[in-house]
Parts: C-alpha cells; structure tokens; sequence
C-alpha cells in the first residue's frame, strides 16, 4: 500500500510521466525536461501555491498578503519572493557548505540564519550550524 502511494505505476488523467530507472544512454533535451516537470507538478494535492495546505509549505507572501490586501494594504512575498529565492539558489547551485574554506560565502549564509533561528528562540550560544566555526 505505501509502496503504490509513493511511486504509482499509473497517474491521473492528462499526467503523463516517463519511468527512469536507469540512467539514459544520452542526456534529454531540455524540453523532455520542461514537459516531465510539468507533468510532475499536475500530481501536486490541493492548492500549495496559494498557502491552502496546511503545514506542508510556508509561503510567506500567500500567508501574509490575503491578510494585507483585505486591509487595504501592498503584498510582499508571492511571485517577487520567489523570484528572488530562484536569483539566490541559481548563484550557489554549484557550492558546498560543507566545504566552507572553498565557499565562506555559503558559510556566512549559514551562519546568518542559525543567528536568526536562535534569536527567533532564544538563542543558546554554544548551537552552531553543521559547517559553522566561529
């Protein structure tokens, strides 16, 4: 049972997805890619995109500027926030935190948002992240 709910062998209507098992003798085109993508994001369950699901996916522009526009007010977050996630994950897609005398920009990343989630919990100064040397 858990098995055919975390890889089915047959999809909903209109999803069509292609089984790799093995890697492919050649690269796919980035079409090939696009259209996989596609298909993978139609088995998504209710409507992540716009924060009604609750406790799987925290965005902040869907959470907070329903709120927002009902006061009358400007929206943060949504598409401009995930934009500039996307600018961020594509300049360090290709690093290592793990490697911090090779990337210490990554390092301080890292180091930035272990401060603020301790701060956020009252900090313990002794917690550091996996690569973090103070």
């Amino acid at each position: 049972m858990l098995r055919s709910k975390l890889a089915p062998s047959t999809y909903p209507d209109g999803v069509r997805l292609t089984s790799v098992r093995t890697l492919p003798e050649h690269g796919r085109d980035r079409g090939w890619l696009e259209e996989e993508w596609r298909n993978l994001r139609l088995l998504e369950k209710g409507d992540v995109r716009e924060g009604r699901v609750s406790g799987t996916v925290y965005h902040v522009g869907s959470m907070t500027s329903r709120a927002q526009e009902a006061e009358g007010g400007a929206t943060q977050g949504g598409e401009e926030l995930n934009s500039i996630i996307k600018e961020a994950m594509a300049n360090f897609i290709v690093s290592n935190p793990l490697h911090p005398d090779v990337f210490p920009g990554v390092r301080k990343m890292e180091s930035e948002i272990v401060s603020m989630c301790l701060t956020l919990y009252a900090s313990i100064s002794s917690i550091r992240g996996h690569s973090l040397i103070r």
